[in-house]
């Protein structure tokens, strides 16, 4: 897995993708709704008791003349109230006119973003050195590595149980597979159709293979099995060539004696 994610990582062009994703979303107009879902973020961290208490102790230090007076304390609550009340109205603002300046400079700016990220050297430089970073890290193959092997002893865990919820998902599924099967005739035959078609493909391709295996197999058959392997796919030929030599020989026999006693 490790080797597998770093050949894949090697050929990653981050920038260029981060584009394309940024991209899909601008496209859907989902970045307007990701700004809703920051500004109301904004909106209740401002709003906060103890943001508000640290925005009174910034201002308070900016008016130090006012410390001798008693008043630097009153006049930087003040002052925070009111810049609490301006950022609620501009957020407020935001979120009820879609068309607000504010909303029409950000995607400007996601769309120039989108077309720097897609076409801009710098930027292209800047994820290919990320991405030679994050392959010379050790810590990145080892997580990989760790990940994989997490991964396993769940599957493993989870398979041994009697309740497996994989196990469960499986037959769930097999069932529903079988269920469909048995009732979807075009399904049926268009599973049909489609193996049809691959077969021819797959037994040219594989074809030496196919012999080796079946020279291989036959050839590790002791004499019972050879029977028995006889007798399960060409059991009922054999008999059917037993009842006729049977017959066959019987009547020959019985012409040869008839004949006989007839020249006699």
């Amino acid at each position: 897995l490790g080797r597998a994610a770093a050949a894949g990582l090697a050929q990653l062009d981050l920038s260029r993708l981060l584009g394309q994703a940024l991209d899909a979303i601008t496209a859907g107009n989902r970045h307007q709704a990701l700004l809703d879902d920051v500004l109301a973020q904004v909106a209740t961290v401002v709003e906060g008791e103890e943001v508000q208490a640290r925005i009174t102790e910034a201002i308070a230090r900016e008016i130090k003349t006012l410390k001798y007076v008693g008043l630097d304390q009153m006049a930087a609550r003040v002052a925070t109230r009111k810049i609490v009340a301006a950022v609620a109205h501009t957020l407020a603002e935001l979120a009820a006119d879609p068309a607000h300046p504010l909303r029409r400079r950000f995607d400007a700016f996601m769309d120039d973003f989108v077309v720097r990220l897609k076409h801009d050297p710098e930027f292209r430089e800047r994820g290919e050195q990320i991405r030679a970073e994050l392959q010379a890290h050790p810590a990145v193959g080892e997580y990989l590595h760790g990940l994989w092997g997490e991964l396993l002893a769940w599957l493993e865990d989870d398979l041994r149980r009697s309740d497996s919820t994989i196990g469960r998902r499986i037959a769930t599924l097999a069932a529903s597979a079988g269920q469909r099967l048995q009732q979807d005739e075009p399904f049926r035959r268009w599973i049909n159709e489609q193996i049809t078609d691959a077969a021819p493909l797959a037994i040219e391709r594989y074809r030496e293979d196919i012999r080796r295996y079946i020279v291989e197999r036959v050839g590790q058959w002791n004499a019972e099995e050879m029977t028995l392997e006889l007798e399960r796919h060409i059991g009922r030929d054999l008999q059917f060539i037993r009842i006729n030599g049977t017959l066959v020989g019987g009547l020959v026999g019985l012409l040869i004696h008839t004949v006989t006693q007839l020249l006699a």
